[in-house]
């Protein structure tokens, strides 16, 4: 069984991804701000990564974002099939890998951030 971090998302929302996560055995997990700068694997709830309780900073995000854990190839694509069959966007996405395990949730908003700009970058060039 896997799971689905979710970063500000308004209810109605967070709601109808979590009743597709479900319907495929998948658990969700809202992440609030107070835990941006905890470790992806400490939000994630895997074992080995305590709480880092000296990281304070508790600004939001700005956006959307979810990270999924614990997911084979073939469930991220139904999950993420089921999203757009159901007019669910959601811009900013990220599988949890061991490189980006030890990263904070801010870490991985800004490299995907960075990642899309780039990518538009190109793309109007």
């Amino acid at each position: 069984m896997g799971t689905i971090l979710i970063y500000e998302m308004k209810a109605e929302r967070e709601q109808r991804i979590s009743e597709l996560a479900e319907a495929i055995g998948h658990n969700v997990r809202k992440i609030s701000i107070s835990m941006y700068e905890e470790t992806l694997g400490h939000a994630a709830d895997i074992h080995g990564f305590p709480s880092c309780a000296a990281r304070t900073k508790k600004e939001p995000l700005g956006e959307e974002m979810l990270i999924f854990s614990g997911m084979d190839g073939n469930e991220l694509d139904i999950f993420l099939a089921n999203l757009r069959e159901n007019g669910l966007t959601v811009g900013l996405k990220a599988v949890l890998t061991p490189y980006n395990i030890r990263w904070t949730s801010r870490q991985l908003h800004d490299e995907l951030a960075k990642e899309r700009a780039n990518l538009q970058k190109r793309k109007s060039d």
